[in-house]
């Protein structure tokens, strides 16, 4: 039950993310898909659009490792 919890955190901290990522707000984003991750870091969706995010804020160190 408790990793069901966790997955749908995981999923509501990405689904933020996605909505500000798609208004242009990368910075606020990428804080979500952080989030997303704490609570799921197997969560594939959310590395890509963290990376996304990153190299949008020009952070393309960041963008490459994630």
């Amino acid at each position: 039950m408790l990793f069901a919890s966790c997955e749908r955190s995981a999923r509501k901290s990405f689904n933020k993310g996605q909505a500000a990522f798609l208004t242009q707000k990368y910075q606020v984003a990428s804080n979500h898909f952080d989030d997303a991750l704490s609570e799921d870091p197997e969560m594939i969706q959310a590395w890509f659009k963290r990376g996304q995010s990153k190299f949008y804020l020009a952070d393309y160190p960041g963008a490459l490792s994630d």
